[in-house]
């Protein structure tokens, strides 16, 4: 089972208080349901990943997956004890470089 590691919680946790600031509460609902969706596509094997979020191949040098659901990009991989772990949740309107943190050691 793919889990949601540290930095894409306080992701998610971000992206929560910024919508709540801004009386958005479907905002919040719609990325509730990106992040189930997206933690059940990185375990299909059908999932067809991309090495970078859209034209961002720089990124690609971090090793991770990428996948996109609704308008938020998705980092994923496996963390050192082999559990699936999405690892990076950005909106797709973000300065997703800056934002990005690479998979844990």
């Amino acid at each position: 089972m793919a889990r949601i590691g540290q930095t894409a919680q306080k992701q998610i946790n971000d992206l929560v208080d910024y919508y709540l600031d801004h009386n958005r509460p479907e905002a919040i609902d719609n990325l509730r349901a990106a992040v189930v969706t997206a933690l059940a596509r990185v375990e299909r094997p059908s999932t067809r990943p991309r090495r970078f979020p859209a034209t961002y191949s720089g990124l690609a040098s971090l090793g991770m997956l990428w996948l996109r659901e609704h308008v938020y990009w998705f980092g994923y991989g496996k963390a050192a004890d082999g559990v699936t772990t999405i690892v990076n949740v950005i909106h797709e309107g973000a300065n997703i470089p800056a934002r990005v943190e690479p998979l844990p050691p």
